[in-house]
């Protein structure tokens, strides 16, 4: 045992006394190399001039061929790099001391065992290795290529897809890198193959080229001032195909796309002949009342007047009259409120929208939105009315035909007009028809008053028969034979009762009495309102409006 703890103890001293050496030596470790050469056991001076001279006898008269492809292109290394010595010395000194001074003696038995290869690739400087190129440049045309990228056109007929061309070029860290182990092995006679690096070009994103050139067809329209707007026609390509063939395209070869082209449903040629050629549908009413009322409706039909809606475009009658106001020329005139006439600004109106209704009708277009008055209107046939109020009901029509349409809306001698001018190739038209489903008949009340002289009788608030209307629209063909026919609206008109004031000397308790309307007092569709005062919302029976809230 003694003998045991003896060994370790030597060996222990041993090796502290190594670590000593190693840890505190100006020499560099043993068997270290650089490019090839030991130079274990010399100091940093004398690395210094050993590097010097081995780099000077090494290298000169040395070169180092480069091959590319079956060409060869030959550099003198003395003109191709420059070594900083005292950094590789300095490099060559600290291989192997990194660490504690405890292990130090470990880092030198492997030196001494091992060996240890100084990378000095930092202290090599590669000062001509432009000129190098240029001269492999001058010598293989080919060296060096751009890139070309791949491209398209687009001609009268076709699109034109160019596949690009691979670009070639000198990696020039991989070719250092072959330099720095030829000079590590001494090897200068074997070629070095020019590293070259080949980059593809981008490939083309068809889709995208699609997208740009794909054109929907647009039929020829009209502008508000009923001009006549060019025709577009559509443009696009097999997308699948295309992508196809110049994915199987070889480098440098050109696919040709043929374009796909589709003319518009209606051209500028077609429209300029068929615009507006024809009468789809026309409505007529008689007017009466207030030149108040009078007024407000040749205002708003003025506001109409003209419209031009293309194929799909939509007319809102709120929209286009606007907002009934006083500084906008409208009057006040007769409103119904709760069942009672009011004044109320832009009376009348609803008879140019339920004019215009009935027009539309006629003309076998879409109705989007419509609503019939709260009584029953005399100007209008049952159920082809169509009240409006700004801020509540409107009336929207939709123009569902291939062709644009025209709305003209005319007020002379009492009778207002509204009519729609399109194109009519088939020659169909439209009858509208009701069917009156129910009627409730309307009572009169008598009211007494002392304003009123014994015996005398005034009209307070006329009486209207309430009912429910069916209308149909039956579509016609040109030789008269029944297309079809559908329901188009269900109407309820409310009753109103008439009131009659009648004067009497002195009012009792019980002033008010109920009559049953005489055959005479019972409205029919010619009746003429009893109170033919118009107003601005929903248009009642005569001229009278229901509150339209403006």
């Amino acid at each position: 045992m003694p003998v045991v703890l003896a060994v370790i103890l030597v060996v222990a001293l041993a090796y502290l006394g190594l670590c000593v050496k190693a840890s505190t030596t100006k020499k560099i470790y043993p068997n270290t190399r650089i490019l090839g050469v030991n130079v274990g056991g010399t100091t940093l001076d004398e690395v210094t001039e050993i590097l010097s001279e081995t780099v000077q006898d090494t290298y000169a008269g040395q070169s180092i061929t480069i091959q590319v492809g079956e060409q060869t292109v030959s550099v003198a290394l003395s003109e191709l790099i420059h070594l900083d010595s005292e950094q590789a010395a300095e490099a060559a000194y600290a291989a192997g001391r990194q660490g504690g001074a405890l292990t130090s003696g470990l880092r030198y038995i492997k030196a001494m065992v091992v060996g240890c290869k100084v990378d000095i690739s930092q202290e090599i400087t590669f000062s001509n290795l432009d000129s190098v190129y240029d001269a492999l440049q001058a010598q293989l045309a080919t060296l060096d290529e751009a890139v070309v990228p791949s491209s398209y056109q687009v001609t009268d007929e076709q699109l034109i897809l160019t596949k690009g061309i691979s670009g070639q070029a000198v990696d020039t860290d991989a070719l250092k890198s072959d330099i720095l182990e030829a000079l590590e092995t001494g090897d200068y006679t074997t070629p070095i193959e020019c590293p070259i690096t080949v980059t593809t070009p981008d490939t083309l994103d068809i889709q995208a080229i699609y997208e740009e050139i794909y054109t929907e067809p647009v039929s020829a329209y009209c502008d508000d001032e009923a001009n006549v707007v060019e025709d577009v026609v559509g443009v696009s390509f097999d997308l699948s195909a295309a992508q196809e063939r110049f994915q199987a395209a070889a480098e440098g070869d050109s696919v040709a796309v043929e374009l796909v082209f589709t003319d518009a449903d209606v051209t500028a040629a077609e429209l300029s002949e068929l615009l507006f050629r024809d009468v789809l549908g026309t409505a007529s009413s008689n007017v009466g009342g207030t030149s108040a009322r009078i007024s407000n409706v040749k205002l708003a039909a003025s506001f109409v007047d003209g419209t031009i809606l293309n194929p799909g475009e939509s007319f809102s009658y709120n929209d286009t009259v606007g907002e009934r106001t006083e500084e906008r020329g409208f009057q006040a005139a007769a409103a119904y409120s709760g069942g009672e006439t009011v004044q109320e600004v832009g009376g009348g109106i609803c008879q140019v929208s339920s004019t215009i209704y009935l027009a539309t009708l006629r003309a076998d277009l879409e109705i989007v939105e419509r609503r019939n008055h709260t009584y029953i209107c005399s100007y209008m046939p049952y159920g082809e009315d169509a009240t409006v109020s700004w801020g509540g009901p409107d009336f929207v029509f939709k123009n569902d035909t291939d062709y644009p349409i025209k709305i003209l809306v005319s007020y002379s001698g009492g009778v207002l007009t509204a009519t729609v001018y399109g194109t009519n190739l088939t020659g169909k038209y439209v009858e509208i028809t009701n069917e009156v489903t129910s009627t409730t008949s309307y009572e009169t009340i008598y009211q007494d008053t002392t304003e009123l002289s014994a015996g005398e009788t005034q009209v307070k608030t006329s009486g209207y028969n309430g009912m429910t209307v069916k209308v149909y629209r039956n579509v016609y063909s040109a030789d008269g034979s029944l297309i079809s026919s559908t329901l188009e609206s269900n109407n309820t008109y409310q009753v109103r009762n008439k009131v009659i004031l009648r004067g009497v000397s002195t009012v009792s308790e019980e002033t008010t009495a109920t009559e049953s309307p005489t055959a005479s007092e019972t409205p029919t569709e010619s009746t003429e309102p009893e109170s033919p005062t118009p107003s601005p919302s929903e248009e009642n029976p005569g001229e009278e409006d229901e509150n339209e809230g403006d």
